[in-house]
């Protein structure tokens, strides 16, 4: 009699997690259907990207063509990257056969990197929503010119030091341990980091990639380095960080969020660095409502606005692209 229970315990277990795994891919199925059609702007936009690019999670600047930029799906499709214009043209799609896409969160651009050579396109499928991914993958990518493939230069498969693993998938816990989705990545001075998703724990962490010991054959272990000083909103699920970009020439980080954009200025070493609050940017004002940003880039600078101004462009989820300009003296966005 006990065996018969178990065993039937075991098949209604079986059966919820079947029940949830087919709500889960029929709910992302039907996020990546278009809103609206591809002609039509969301108001307050400025331009929408085309399809492909049906879900949106990542947007960095080229370093080989000013004035390009590099963004990517999430889940559910190919390895590929688009190189697009703010303007919403897509130029370009850019494929790689040796790694696939489990789910690419962000990007990251770099001109002159210590480890692993120059002109690289970092992407990160570090999206883990649902707890159930212990190790993670950082895909380094020879920065592609016109017409040629998604070349592989470094793979890093990283994890999270022991005192946040463990937790069961879908516990939303309050310990640090629920901090395990990372969708924000960005370099400065020669290092990588990542910026957790979640709040629900306290302000998001900051997430060093030890790339120095290149001899490591197990999973690198992500270092704990800062806390961004984000407070929660009346909803704390709006508050979640969904990507970062970095502006070198100033040490300033700007980290998105679906309510805000968030503007640090950083100091300390490269493996020690400090993060001091400069202001923050709303998304949505007046007529600018802004629905599931994803991607935050700082837009490649002109002279002008390396005096007192400089422009952030968020993308979201469906391809809409909005413009920000922040005052680096009052440390607000325009309205």
């Amino acid at each position: 009699m006990r065996d018969k229970l178990w065993r039937r315990s075991i098949s209604l277990e079986g059966l919820l997690w079947l029940l949830i795994i087919f709500s889960f891919w029929s709910w992302r199925a039907w996020r990546t259907k278009p809103l609206l059609p591809e002609s039509v702007v969301r108001r307050g936009a400025v331009a929408r990207l085309p399809s492909p690019i049906v879900e949106a999670s990542g947007l960095c600047p080229s370093r080989v063509s000013p004035g390009k930029y590099w963004t990517h799906n999430d889940s559910l499709d190919e390895a590929r990257a688009f190189q697009v214009t703010l303007e919403g043209a897509l130029l370009d799609i850019v494929k790689s056969e040796d790694v696939e896409n489990i789910d690419w969160e962000a990007c990251a651009t770099v001109t002159d990197d210590p480890y692993d050579g120059q002109h690289l396109l970092y992407i990160a499928d570090s999206g883990n929503n649902f707890q159930w991914r212990d190790r993670l993958t950082l895909y380094g990518f020879q920065e592609p010119t016109a017409g040629r493939p998604l070349s592989l230069i470094s793979h890093y498969s990283f994890s999270f030091p022991s005192t946040t693993l463990g937790r069961p998938p879908l516990v939303y816990s309050t310990g640090e341990g629920r901090c395990r989705d990372l969708e924000a990545i960005f370099w400065r001075r020669g290092e990588l980091f990542f910026i957790s998703k979640c709040i629900i724990s306290g302000p998001p962490t900051v997430w060093r990639l030890p790339r120095e010991n290149t001899t490591l054959s197990d999973p690198y272990v992500l270092e704990k380095v800062a806390k961004l000083p984000i407070p929660p909103s009346d909803h704390p699920l709006l508050s979640r960080v969904t990507d970062s970009s970095f502006w070198s020439p100033r040490d300033l980080l700007a980290v998105l969020t679906y309510q805000h954009i968030w503007i640090y200025k950083a100091n300390g070493s490269p493996r020690s660095p400090r993060f001091q609050a400069l202001g923050r940017c709303p998304l949505s004002r007046g007529y600018r409502q802004v629905v599931q940003a994803e991607a935050i880039s700082w837009v490649t600078p002109t002279r002008s606005s390396l005096q007192d101004r400089m422009q952030l462009a968020v993308l979201t989820e469906r391809g809409d692209v909005y413009r920000y300009l922040y005052n680096l003296d009052t440390g607000e966005c325009d309205k």
